[in-house]
């Protein structure tokens, strides 16, 4: 999927579904009236995630990570590109980052195949046009790998917790926040998203509302709810 870069033209709004029934198509796009097209961008063909922070666009795929100036939107430039090759199938499709650091989770859908490759990448992006990998920890890759309190810890789709005090020498706490809920824990959870600093809603059965404000490595429960059966949740913020 090429990235795409669009401009929404300001002015009153038609009516609902005026815009579907008119579309403009061009070489490479397809837009509707209250939308300009301004071009696409031909990188990052098989990106399954990217996260913006500030001026910059932090872009995952499966051979590594990209660094985009967004500061013009309409011009989006490429400042680096850092190798961190993934799965092609599970390329890191929740990329998270804090602006200093990005977390990359490499080949965990393939352990315990691959061995020392599933592992988790912590890359510093202080310099955007010079990302390095300064901290890795090996067996800690997940589904997703999501920051929590501004990536002071990592929370794991897979329940796992992260502490990133030191990203340099990322560590596992031996506690995970799917046994927040007690002794039943949780089945499955596809992504966690911090939706303010320290409280934490899992994409999980049941879906949790954690606080971790007090202790990142033993949040306790808000809020939860089911949709009634053991389903698989999916979803992301």
């Amino acid at each position: 999927m090429a990235l795409a870069v669009a401009a929404l033209v300001a002015g009153a709004q038609p009516a609902v579904g005026t815009e579907a029934a008119n579309p403009k198509i061009g070489p490479g796009y397809i837009a509707t009236d209250n939308v300009e097209w301004l071009g696409n961008i031909p990188f990052n063909t098989d990106s399954a995630g990217a996260r913006i922070v500030g001026s910059h666009l932090f872009v995952t795929e499966d051979r590594g990570l990209t660094i985009y100036d967004v500061s013009k939107p309409e011009a989006p430039a490429m400042l680096s590109f850092t190798p961190a090759p993934q799965g092609a199938y599970f390329v890191e499709e929740d990329v998270d980052t804090n602006g200093s650091i990005v977390l990359i989770g490499t080949y965990g859908d393939l352990a315990p195949s691959v061995g020392p490759l599933d592992r988790l990448l912590v890359i510093d992006v202080t310099d955007k046009k010079a990302p390095k990998i300064v901290g890795e920890l090996q067996g800690a890759d997940s589904h997703t790998v999501s920051c929590v309190l501004a990536c002071s810890y990592a929370y794991n789709s897979d329940g796992r917790i992260i502490d990133l005090r030191d990203p340099t020498k990322p560590t596992f706490t031996g506690t995970k926040w799917s046994d927040a809920d007690g002794p039943a824990g949780v089945k499955g959870s596809h992504d966690v998203t911090e939706v303010a600093p320290g409280l934490v809603v899992t994409s999980s059965n049941p879906l949790l509302y954690l606080d971790a404000r007090s202790d990142p490595a033993r949040p306790t429960v808000l809020g939860s709810g089911s949709p009634g059966d053991r389903r698989f949740l999916q979803g992301r913020g």
